[in-house]
């Protein structure tokens, strides 16, 4: 399944999320964690993703790829000028607005909201209770992840199609919403020309 990426709901979203941690911003890593837990609850529940990221398993558990080449700055063009317009370059693993950062929040729904909210109550739980070791106890619930291997750039692709296994959809389900994204995303490039 391939998805539409949307910049501006990413950057909204990335935004929310940093709003609610305050002035120091929000560690990266966490970041990329609510956003995929965010985008996973989404999927589930009404086949939509927030973002429209590719999905991918990395060491330290699955990531959307885009953000995050957005966070390390390897991005161009006009996703890296929507992004560079809220946040300042990462430092020392965090991520904080620019001093006249722009966003609008506007672009997200109550439910992609309340889905940031809810990744974002998680993975505050999960380190308020683990420390550090938040990632090894987040793969406990996220039984698509696979390792893919050493190395801490390796990545692998991590298709919507596993999760949607692992929750237990048959099939038939899976492509025929496979299907209907393929669909919605074809609509959104083609609004988006």
């Amino acid at each position: 399944m391939d998805f539409a990426f949307d910049i501006k709901k990413t950057v909204a979203a990335s935004a929310l999320l940093c709003k609610m941690e305050g002035s120091d911003g929000i560690d990266a890593r966490e970041l990329l964690k609510m956003l995929f837990l965010a985008d996973r609850s989404a999927l589930l529940t009404w086949r939509r993703p927030i973002t429209g990221d590719r999905f991918v398993s990395m060491p330290q558990g699955p990531v959307l790829e885009r953000t995050y080449d957005l966070i390390k700055g390897i991005v161009s063009g006009s996703d890296k000028l929507a992004w560079d317009s809220a946040f300042a370059p990462r430092q020392n693993h965090r991520i904080k607005f620019q001093s006249n950062a722009v966003f609008d929040l506007d672009f997200l729904s109550q439910r992609e909201e309340d889905a940031l909210r809810k990744a974002h109550q998680i993975i505050r739980k999960l380190v308020s209770e683990s420390g550090g070791g938040f990632i090894h106890e987040l793969h406990k619930l996220l039984p698509e992840w696979k390792d893919p291997g050493t190395g801490t750039w390796t990545s692998a692709p991590l298709p919507a199609e596993r999760i949607f296994q692992v929750a237990g959809e048959d099939d038939e389900t899976i492509e025929k919403i496979s299907g209907e994204i393929r669909a919605v995303s074809r609509a959104r490039v083609s609004l988006q020309a």
